[in-house]
């Protein structure tokens, strides 16, 4: 395995606070892309938070823990009808209630709730809830509290729907981003 002496995106955090809008979104923009990757080829990961995403001494996320990650495949007996699998402050609401039938849209939620921990520090509990969207987003650029809103959405359907549209969502913000 590398050696990935930058430690988790949250040890980064811990270590020196919230990381500024466009260093967030554009390591965010490389970890979703990876994700990509691995959506591609059935993969779902499950887990995704700052906790299992590892830097490269240039910053780059590596994403790691793929331990209750799901093949999307015929056969989904390995994982127990309704069990719930993930960690409970990024999962998407559809995770909560059953891992075993959450497609790539999950991980996507899971990316844009980290996204919302690394410009906050915050644990992203329930980011689906627009009525709380006004003081939780306050201190996030609009193009990019616009982006993890939208990857954050409660249905499925109203989310990004695959890596390659947030990776370009978030990509055509930086720009714009401190």
């Amino acid at each position: 395995m590398e050696l990935l002496e930058g430690g988790s995106l949250m040890g980064r955090v811990e270590r020196h606070g919230v990381l500024p809008p466009r260093m967030a979104a554009a390591i965010t923009a490389d970890m979703v892309e990876a994700l990509g990757i691995a959506h591609d080829k059935g993969v779902v990961h499950r887990d995704i938070k700052p906790h299992n995403v590892l830097l490269s001494t240039d910053n780059k996320p590596k994403v790691t823990d793929f331990g209750i990650a799901s093949v999307q495949q015929e056969d989904r007996s390995m994982t127990k009808t309704g069990a719930v699998m993930g960690t409970w402050a990024y999962m998407a609401p559809e995770q909560r209630i059953d891992a075993k039938n959450v497609d790539e849209r999950a991980d996507l939620y899971s990316s844009t709730a980290s996204l919302y921990a690394l410009l906050t520090g915050r644990e992203p509990f329930d980011l689906y809830t627009t009525e709380l969207h006004e003081e939780m987003f306050k201190d996030i650029p609009d193009p990019l509290a616009e982006v993890i809103k939208k990857g954050c959405a409660y249905k499925a359907d109203d989310r990004h729907q695959n890596a390659k549209e947030l990776t370009e969502a978030l990509r055509a913000i930086l720009p714009d981003l401190p």
